[in-house]
Order: C-alpha cells, then sequence, then structure tokens
C-alpha cells in the first residue's frame, strides 16, 4: 500500500509542479505589469489599468467554462476508454474557445467607450486606462485558444508544455515591459503591448501540443458540438465563481475610488496582487487534480480518487499557508514594489493586506470543492458554492462594512464571505444529493 501511495504522490507531483510553474507565470503577468506601471510610469495609472482586469477575468471565465470543463469531461471518458468521445471533445472545445475569443474581441473594440464607462465612472481615469485598454484587449482570442489547449495537453499527460508557455512567455513579457517602458517611453501602452506579446507567444507554444506523435486525443469536428453540454456541464460550475469576479472587480473598484479617490484604486491594485499570489498555488493544486480525480472517478478506483484528493488538498493548504505568512510579514515590502511612494496609500495597503491574507484560506477551499464536486457529480452544490461566494455574500457585505469601517471594510468582508460559503459547503453536502 505504501509503495502503491508513493507511485500516486509521484504521478500527483508530475503534474502539479509543471502547473504551478504554468499559474505563477499566468498570474505573475498580472504583476508585472502593476510594478512596471507603478515603477516607470506611476501608482494613479496603475490603478487606472488595473480597472481593465475585469476584461482579463472575463477571458479567463470563458477559458474555464471551456478549457477546464474540456479536461473534466476528457479524463472522464479517458478513464471509461472512451477515445472517440474524447477526440470530440477537444474538437467542441477548440471550436468554441476561437468563436467565443473573437466574438468577445469585436465587442469590446467596437463598444470600448461604453466598455470603459462601464468599468471606471471618473471620466480623467478612463482616459488614463483607454491607451492601455486598446491594445489590451486584442489578447482575448490567443489567451482563450491558448488556456483551452493547455488544459488539454494536461489532461493528456502533457503538463510540461503548458508550463513551457507561460514561463517563456513571461520572460518576453518582463523584456518588453522594460523595452516598451523603460528605453521607448511608450508609458501604460507599453505594458498593454508587452502583455500582448506575452499571450501570443504563449499560445504558438502551447499550439506545439498538435505536432507530438505520442499525444492520444486527435482534433475531431465531426458530430463534435454533441459534447458541447458535457463541456460546459463540467466547466460551469468554475464558470460561475470566476465569471462573478468580474462583476465584483467592477463593483468593488468603484466602491474603493469613491472611498478614497486615486487612493483608493492602489489600494485595490496592490491588494488584489495578493490574490494572484494565492491563485498560483490553489491553480495549480487544482488543475493537478482535476485529471487524476477524474481518471479515477471514471475508472471508479475509489482508493486512488480519495488519495488524490488528500494529497492535492494537504499540498494546497500547506502552500496556502506559506503565501499568507509571506503577506503577513511583508506587507510593506510588497507594497513598495508596486512603486507606492505615498505614506497614507502605503498604511491603507498594508493593513488592507493583512485583513485580506486572512480570508486566502477560504477561497483556496471553495475553488478547490468547486473543481472536485462537479467530477463527482454533485454541480449544484457547486454551483451555489459559486454564486455566493462570487457575489451573493461578498457584495452587500463590502458595502456594510465599508460604510463601517472604511475602506478596511472591504477586506473584512471578505473573510465573513468565505466563512458563510464554508456553511453552504456543509448545509449543501448533508441536505443535497447533488
Amino acid at each position: 500500500m505504501k509503495n502503491k501511495n508513493r507511485i500516486l504522490i509521484s504521478e500527483y507531483f508530475s503534474y502539479f509542479f509543471p502547473c504551478v510553474l504554468m499559474a505563477i507565470a499566468t498570474q505573475s503577468a498580472n504583476i508585472i505589469d502593476k510594478v512596471f506601471i507603478g515603477n516607470f510610469v506611476n501608482p494613479i495609472e496603475m490603478g487606472a489599468a488595473n480597472a481593465c482586469m475585469p476584461v482579463a477575468q472575463f477571458v479567463y471565465t470563458l477559458s474555464v467554462l471551456i478549457g477546464v470543463g474540456a479536461s473534466a469531461a476528457i479524463s472522464v471518458l479517458k478513464g471509461q476508454h472512451k477515445n472517440d468521445d474524447c477526440n470530440q471533445v477537444l474538437g467542441a472545445s477548440l471550436f468554441w474557445s476561437l468563436l467565443f475569443g473573437f466574438l468577445f474581441l469585436a465587442f469590446l473594440f467596437l463598444c470600448s467607450d461604453s466598455v470603459l464607462a462601464f468599468l471606471l465612472k471618473d471620466k480623467s481615469i478612463q482616459d488614463l486606462a483607454k491607451s492601455y485598454y486598446l491594445i489590451f484587449i486584442f489578447i482575448v482570442p490567443f489567451r482563450l485558444f491558448s488556456a483551452v489547449i493547455q488544459n488539454i495537453s494536461r489532461a493528456d499527460g502533457f503538463p510540461k508544455i503548458g508550463s513551457a508557455a507561460v514561463i517563456f512567455s513571461n520572460v518576453c513579457n518582463v523584456f518588453f515591459n522594460w523595452l516598451f517602458m523603460g528605453p521607448l517611453e511608450m508609458g501604460v501602452r507599453g505594458a498593454a503591448l508587452g502583455t500582448l506579446i506575452c499571450f501570443v507567444v504563449e499560445c504558438l507554444v502551447n499550439m506545439t501540443y498538435f505536432f507530438r506523435r505520442e499525444r492520444s486525443f486527435k482534433v475531431c469536428f465531426k458530430g463534435s458540438l454533441s459534447k458541447t453540454g458535457s463541456i460546459f456541464a463540467m466547466g460551469l460550475p468554475a464558470c460561475i465563481g470566476t465569471g462573478l469576479i468580474t462583476f465584483k472587480l467592477v463593483i468593488l473598484n468603484n466602491l474603493a475610488q469613491k472611498l478614497n479617490g486615486g487612493t483608493g484604486l492602489i489600494v485595490m491594485s496592490v491588494s488584489l496582487s495578493c490574490l494572484s499570489l494565492a491563485s498560483m498555488f490553489s491553480a495549480g493544486a487544482n488543475n493537478s487534480m482535476v485529471p487524476l480525480a477524474g481518471k479515477y472517478y471514471g475508472a471508479k478506483d475509489w482508493d486512488n480518487f480519495k488519495s488524490v484528493i488528500k494529497i492535492s488538498g494537504f499540498s494546497l493548504f500547506v502552500f496556502t499557508t506559506l503565501v499568507v505568512l509571506l503577506l503577513e510579514f511583508f506587507a510593506g515590502a510588497f507594497t513598495r514594489l508596486h512603486g507606492v511612494e505615498d505614506k497614507e496609500a502605503i498604511m491603507l495597503c498594508v493593513q488592507s493586506i493583512r485583513i485580506y491574507a486572512v480570508s486566502l484560506y477560504g477561497m483556496c477551499f471553495t475553488f478547490f470543492m468547486i473543481y472536485l464536486l462537479p467530477i463527482m457529480g454533485k454541480k449544484v452544490i457547486s454551483t451555489l458554492m459559486s454564486i455566493c461566494e462570487g457575489f451573493v455574500f461578498i457584495v452587500p457585505l463590502c458595502f456594510v462594512f465599508s460604510g463601517i469601517m472604511g475602506i478596511k471594510g472591504i477586506w473584512v468582508a471578505f473573510i465573513v464571505t468565505e466563512i458563510l460559503t464554508f456553511f453552504v459547503f456543509l448545509a449543501g453536502n448533508k441536505f443535497g444529493k447533488r
């Protein structure tokens, strides 16, 4: 039994480390932009550019719906040895990623003024954000198509392709951010252009999966749309959770700006970088768990299925603890890394980070269950957790606590939200079958 567990742990970490590296590189693109803008331009423009992050979050939401859904569906089918169905899932996921990618890009470009007005209420800050936005939105089709291929290649046993893609692309991102904002003095437009190049490179590297002779899955478009329902059903709970973050970010950015003006946007931008740090390990653990848990669940190998959950849950807890301790002890250094020098802004950022860091335990647990429960057929519970954590609890609580405590109340609301979502999980498991 011990030898069997060692083999399973080795198999899990053969996925985990590439997935964490991939998540680190992916999440660091957001942090890199903020750090370069904050230091090479100014923190106010960093806050303005950060207001465009709901666009990136919505693209990520679509990638979760299609990519995670396809990965989970393929993993279960792979465990059942249904190779033809796996090929159709691959075909359908590629079709929908391309269609959604170009349609969303067209919408963002044609309705740019309306989208910016939705993201930011202050007209002067809208003008600061527009030069970043009009370049940044062109990442959409590349980001979506690339993310879907990453999930499929990982389900096929090639996690290193995705990690290599994002690591290499983020090296390009750092270089071009420095080049465009440093020597070429392009300002925030340089940050957007560096990020665009980053995702183009990532997409090209991920596409090398299709040239692997040993890959198991082949693209099959014939009859593939019949698999759309299973893809979306598997990806929907996690999609709702990430999708609601889009609207949550818009509301919270405007709330922070109302409470503390430009300083509020700076605090929001720096504090949400903490989420990026925690998401590196959360995404790594979840993306490692999905293909393995799906495979063993599909094969009805309950011992290995339970072991995968225990291993991934424990690793997630350990790495989340390391992130929380890092943020608690080095909140000031983390703030200054973003180019923030104003004493009031630094004080508010440090206080916000230390409060918000506590909620990361709950966030990581919530998303772990949101990814796991659909594999077990418990899509309703997973969806309910997504809705409650992503919007129903957090938005009203932010308004209530910020009215009492100011901008610090926003981060207290995150802690309360995660506690309430945990009780939703307990109630769902006790009273709900699905």
